[in-house]
Order: C-alpha cells, then structure tokens, then sequence
C-alpha cells in the first residue's frame, strides 16, 4: 500500500467509537505488513489465544511499545515471533525524539525483509504503540497526513496523541528547520480538531472492563 491510496477526503468516524473492547485486542492491519493490536496480556491464558490469532494473521516480528509488562520470554517460548522492546511510558509529555529514532531504525531493518509482517501496540493500542506506528510509516515514505488517515481508519480507536512529536521528528530528521518542524505540528493539531477522537472515554472503558 502506498500513500496515495488512502483517500483525501475526511473521515466520518464516531468521536466516541462504538465498542471500544472489540478493538482493544484485534488485529488491525494499516498495510500488509504493518498492523496494530493492544499488547500480549500477562494473563497467560489470553496471551496464548493472542498468540495464535498473531501467527494465523502472518504477524512474524513484534515490537511493543509499552512499559506496562514485558511478555518476552513468554511470547518467544510459546510462539515463533520475535520481540523487538521499545518501551516508554504514556506520561502525555512530549516524546524524546531518540525513542522515534530507535523505532525506525528497528523497523526499517525489520521490514528490509520481505518475509517480515511486523505488529506493533501499546497497552491499549490507542497513544503509543498508533505513534509508533507513524513514525514507521513516515520512515516508510508515507506523508503524515495519508498515514494518520491509514492508522485511524484501520484502527478507530487509534487517537495517536504523540504524533504531533513524530512529525516534528521527521521534519527534523530530514533537514527541517524549527519553523517547519512547528508548522508540522499545526498541521497534525488540525488534522485532530478535524477528526476528534475522545481517547479518554476510549481507554476508561478498556480499563473498566479489564
């Protein structure tokens, strides 16, 4: 999938968006080799019935981008897909730009392989592991704005807070001045007001029903 072939026009997605539960877990797939869940549960017993779904999608590589719980023994015991961690906590602060720098370079050595299908989450899978997932798209060639469309409509409840920090890192990463970098920002900050996503009431019910 490249860029272009995510439409240009607005998306008409609920704010709150219906049954926020039956996303926390599933496996939403932004190209054919990037998708997008919630994190392996320290339940074991969930975590095995995870496992299996992951492996009948394709999913070979996982990187998860929480500090919450550390299922890599687990995983890498008990399945054939190997752990990349790149944990940071969801503090809502901005995030450190080397954190963007060690997801992409993890990723784009990931992905040179063509065998590779990659997952990556967070917790809940709606402010981490959805800013992760742009950076990699970003280092992929995609442009910001087509690929928060990509993240949102494959996963709605994907409010990917940090983005606004991946792409001033981008910008920065490539040459940009301080001038592009905050114009970038802006132009992710709209995009948000254009599309709110109320990822406060997502992630309460997700916890509730935990």
């Amino acid at each position: 999938m490249t860029t272009y072939e995510i439409p240009l026009n607005s998306l008409d997605l609920p704010r709150r968006p219906l049954d926020p539960v039956a996303w926390w877990r599933r496996v939403c797939f932004v190209t054919d080799r990037i998708a997008m869940s919630g994190g392996i549960s320290p339940v074991h017993t969930t975590a095995l019935k995870q496992l299996q779904e992951w492996e009948a999608a394709g999913i070979t590589d996982y990187m998860p981008v929480h500090i919450e719980f550390d299922e890599q023994v687990f995983i890498e015991e008990n399945s054939s897909i190997r752990v990349h961690h790149i944990g940071v906590d969801d503090d809502l602060r901005q995030r450190d730009p080397a954190w963007f720098d060690a997801i992409r370079e993890t990723a784009d050595e990931l992905l040179a392989d063509e065998d590779v299908v990659l997952m990556v989450t967070c917790w809940v899978g709606c402010n981490r592991g959805p800013s992760a997932t742009l950076a990699i798209l970003l280092s992929q060639g995609w442009d910001v704005l087509p690929a928060l469309r990509a993240i949102r409509s494959a996963r709605p409840i994907a409010a990917t807070i940090y983005a606004p920090d991946a792409a001033a890192w981008w910008v920065q990463r490539n040459g940009g001045s301080q001038s592009e970098m905050t114009e970038a920002m802006q132009e992710v900050r709209d995009w948000f007001n254009r599309h709110p996503l109320d990822a406060g009431w997502v992630i309460g019910r997700i916890h509730y029903a935990n």
